[in-house]
């Protein structure tokens, strides 16, 4: 929630001194030095307890050779910043090149030099400021200091940006940031592209903020997503519809790789705003009746191959929709599997969504229409519902469902 301070002048003077402070004040902020390319901004209120919570949690030990890991636990120059107040660390990405830059008020002990055995130190002047090059082990920082602010970052160009106030600007970037935090960690990044699966990413939206709690064996996160209205974003897809309860888990195998689930109350209202996003017009007569019978579709992938499935709210009504596009082929554990002739059913309306899949098969499971690729398929899908392997039976799903909402516009899970 944001809150606006209105002042409504009763002296000249009293205005010109709150006038002077608040640029003063604006000045000193951190958000005012983010680098202007940075597409990853952490927010930290504690940074040596997020520091022990990152070593020592069993989930993110597992990516322990990844860069951001190893930046917190090896990087040798980390461990000498003692900042005691919020601090940003910020990621920047050019072509092959990763950057980092750590920004923090400036206070006695931050980076005490004097402390760091074998090390080399080069003052530099840029125009009217003075950076430092500070070498240990190898690794090198350049650092400043501007309005009582600290900047160290790996890249001396980003230095000298900031020193030129070339900063992130963005509005839209700079409305997520003021967003009120509850957390001690907060991630904000770029969502201009979300990944599907391997091979369909889409421009999603803007920012994201989340909050995000580090447990001994977990991560959860929640937070706020931004688009921008001039931009065609797959947020707007879902603009003014309510999510629906997710109960894809129910039917998806536990060894499943990939699920992509989305849920609409109202169709006509969802297949406006996707063909909007995707700027192509299509209509499908035949498949009317059959959508307005289901509240969830997804697509899941398992070793097999990949399978479509509906969440019926009227099983008798979509069964009666989809028998013209079937026929009979065999029964396996008492379920019928029929042949459906109509594969292209579901992309030609949900792509990008649903992307890459021409199901041959259909079968029903209780509330679920399950379209697969092959019988191989359908028979794993089949076998593990029957012998209750499914997502939703696990621990770890139910720990995760635990702090999630069971109902969602959009879920992937990988």
């Amino acid at each position: 929630m944001k809150v606006f301070l209105k002042i409504f002048g009763v002296l000249f003077f009293l205005t010109i001194l709150y006038s002077c402070n608040s640029s003063s004040t604006k000045s000193r902020e951190l958000s005012n030095y983010i680098p202007e390319n940075a597409s990853v901004v952490f927010k930290i209120q504690d940074f040596e307890t997020l520091e022990s919570y990152i070593k020592n949690n069993g989930f993110l030990s597992q990516l322990k050779n990844t860069k951001p890991y190893t930046f917190f636990s090896e990087r040798s120059l980390i461990k000498y910043l003692h900042p005691d107040s919020t601090s940003l660390l910020c990621i920047s990405v050019n072509k092959e090149i990763t950057d980092y830059t750590f920004i923090t008020k400036q206070t006695d002990g931050l980076f005490e030099l004097d402390s760091i055995p074998e090390k080399t130190i080069e003052r530099m002047n840029y125009k009217k400021h003075t950076l430092q090059l500070v070498v240990i082990d190898d690794q090198q920082i350049f650092t400043t200091i501007k309005d009582s602010v600290f900047i160290a970052s790996s890249s001396r160009q980003i230095v000298q940006n900031l020193l030129e106030g070339k900063t992130k600007k963005e509005l839209i970037f700079q409305k997520i940031y003021e967003i009120k935090n509850t957390s001690d960690f907060t991630s904000i990044f770029s969502v201009n592209n979300i990944s599907l699966n391997d091979s369909v990413s889409l421009n999603f939206a803007s920012w994201v903020a989340l909050d995000v709690e580090i447990l001994p064996d977990a991560i959860t996160a929640s937070g706020v997503v931004l688009k921008k209205d001039s931009v065609p974003q797959l947020l707007s897809a879902f603009k003014g519809l309510v999510p629906q309860k997710n109960n894809v888990a129910k039917i998806t195998p536990s060894d499943a790789l990939s699920v992509v689930s989305l849920t609409y109350n109202d169709f006509e209202v969802f297949q406006n705003n996707l063909q909007r996003f995707r700027a192509i017009k299509i209509n499908d007569s035949e498949g009317s009746n059959l959508y307005e019978s289901i509240s969830e579709i997804s697509k899941i992938e398992v070793p097999q191959g990949n399978a479509i499935i509906l969440s019926s709210v009227d099983p008798s009504l979509t069964n009666d929709a989809i028998t013209k596009f079937t026929t009979q082929k065999e029964t396996f554990k008492e379920v019928l599997i029929s042949e459906f002739n109509k594969p292209d059913l579901f992309t030609n309306l949900f792509t990008p969504l649903l992307k890459n899949i021409k199901p041959n098969f259909v079968f029903k499971l209780d509330q679920f229409f399950i379209f697969s690729e092959s019988i191989e398929v359908s028979k794993h899908i089949i076998t593990s519902f029957l012998n209750n392997n499914c997502l939703s039976t696990t621990v770890y799903y139910q720990e995760a469902l635990s702090h999630l909402s069971d109902e969602s516009s959009l879920l992937i899970m990988k």
